[in-house]
């Protein structure tokens, strides 16, 4: 789910699954998105055919089901439909979803008072993207949001223990993650700025400093905050 929706095959984990429509791809994530939940068959409808005829709507959806399911069993794919009710419900049957391994790594180092260092390159590897990007689902946004906000915040918490533990290749390595993500954050800059420096690496500071001018002044159209103007002057820098 994260840089996007796919699901890999069993036997061939380099090869995605493919779709024989849209919306059967959409129908998928959308289930894979509730985790398991059964999910009402109107709230489907209304979720991925906002302001369709409901019996049109219906149609479609019982033919995604049906593509859904012969799909997985052609390609041996352990994900099985489950209907009860008006709902239905993705199983996964042993299969994991990356994001929610994600979230529980996330969660766990933010909730502890010193993060564990070595699950770094995992969160990193599993965080291909954001949350179903470029897939233009709007019912993903909020979790998308929500997943994002958590990472940045593991981000900086690592930089920070990175930074205190005098790593400071692996606390830039940090905050080059948050501004890859939030360019715009002239706090997270400013700390990076401040990094190179106290390495002697000026010429990084200042590629930092005209990325945030870039991204602030020239697209956003904002003035940058006083704290990153002073910060250049202090540096010497002119111009």
């Amino acid at each position: 789910c994260m840089g996007g929706f796919s699901i890999a095959l069993p036997h061939d984990a380099g090869r995605p699954l493919t779709w024989k429509t849209n919306k059967e791809k959409e129908i998928c994530a959308f289930l894979v998105h509730h985790e398991g939940k059964h999910v009402d068959t109107a709230f489907i409808i209304e979720s991925v055919w906002p302001g369709h005829d409901l019996k049109k709507a219906k149609t479609y959806l019982y033919t995604c089901l049906s593509y859904l399911r012969k799909s997985f069993q052609e390609h041996q794919v352990p994900m099985n439909i489950d209907k009860a009710g008006n709902g239905f419900a993705i199983r996964l049957n042993g299969a994991s979803a990356d994001v929610t391994e994600l979230e529980a790594l996330l969660d766990g180092i933010l909730s502890a008072e010193e993060p564990d260092e070595r699950l770094y390159g995992r969160i990193n590897d599993l965080y291909k993207g954001e949350y179903m990007e470029g897939c233009d689902y709007l019912w993903a946004a909020f979790r998308q949001e929500t997943v994002n906000a958590k990472y940045l915040r593991a981000l900086r918490s690592m930089h920070l223990h990175f930074r205190n533990k005098g790593n400071a290749v692996m606390a830039q390595d940090c905050l080059q993650r948050v501004l890859s993500i939030a360019p715009d954050s002239e706090a997270d800059g400013r700390a990076l700025i401040r990094l190179h420096m106290e390495e002697g690496n000026r010429s990084e500071a200042l590629r930092v400093y005209r990325q945030l001018e870039h991204v602030i002044q020239d697209q956003l159209g904002v003035a940058l905050e006083e704290e990153t103007k002073m910060l250049y002057r202090q540096m010497g820098w002119t111009g």
